[in-house]
C-alpha cells in the first residue's frame, strides 16, 4: 500500500481489498489501520465467509465491520454447522477422582465455519447463508469446496 501510493500515486480509495474467512478480518485491519494513520479510508472490502471462531458478535475494532471502509460487502456461505441435520450434539462427562461418572450433559453447536452476523454495508446470505449445493457434511468438505469463494472469482471470468 505504502508503495502503491508514494511510487504509483494511487488512492486509497480505490482499493479494493478481498479477503476470505480469517483474511476478511486482516483486511479489516488494513482499513482500520489506513484509517488511523491518517492515509484515509480504504475505498471497499468485500468478504467471503468471515471467519466465525472468536469473532461473531465480538468487538467491531476485532472483526470486519462497515467503518472498516467506504464500503464493505460480505458473502456468507457457510455459517450453518458442520453436522448432518443441522446440529452438532457433544457430550459433555464430568467425573469424579475415582473415575466414575458424576454428570452427563449434553451440548448442541450451532455455528458454522463462518459468522452469520451483518458485517458490512450489504450482506448477502445465499442459500440462507447455509450448506452450499454440492458440499459435504465433513470439516474437510468445507475446506475443500469452499463454492462461495470459488463462486466470486467465477463471476470475473465471463
Amino acid at each position: 500500500m505504502c508503495f502503491g501510493k508514494r511510487e504509483a500515486g494511487t488512492r486509497i480509495e480505490e482499493v479494493h481489498v478481498v479477503g476470505h474467512s480469517l483474511g476478511s478480518h486482516l483486511a479489516s485491519y488494513i482499513g482500520s489501520t489506513l484509517k488511523d494513520m491518517g492515509w484515509g479510508n480504504l475505498g471497499r472490502i468485500t468478504g467471503l465467509d468471515p471467519a466465525e471462531v472468536h469473532f461473531e458478535y465480538a468487538d467491531p475494532r476485532v472483526r470486519l465491520d462497515p467503518e472498516d471502509a467506504l464500503f464493505v460487502d460480505v458473502v456468507h456461505t457457510d455459517a450453518s454447522p458442520l453436522a448432518i441435520g443441522g446440529k452438532m450434539w457433544i457430550l459433555i462427562l464430568r467425573v469424579s477422582a475415582k473415575g466414575n461418572i458424576v454428570e452427563r450433559r449434553g451440548l448442541f453447536l450451532m455455528t458454522g465455519l463462518g459468522i452469520v452476523q451483518p458485517s458490512g454495508h450489504v450482506d448477502f446470505y445465499p442459500n440462507s447463508g447455509a450448506r452450499m449445493p454440492g458440499c459435504g457434511f465433513s470439516l474437510q468438505d468445507s475446506i475443500e469446496r469452499k463454492n462461495g469463494s470459488t463462486v466470486y472469482g467465477r463471476k470475473y471470468e465471463t
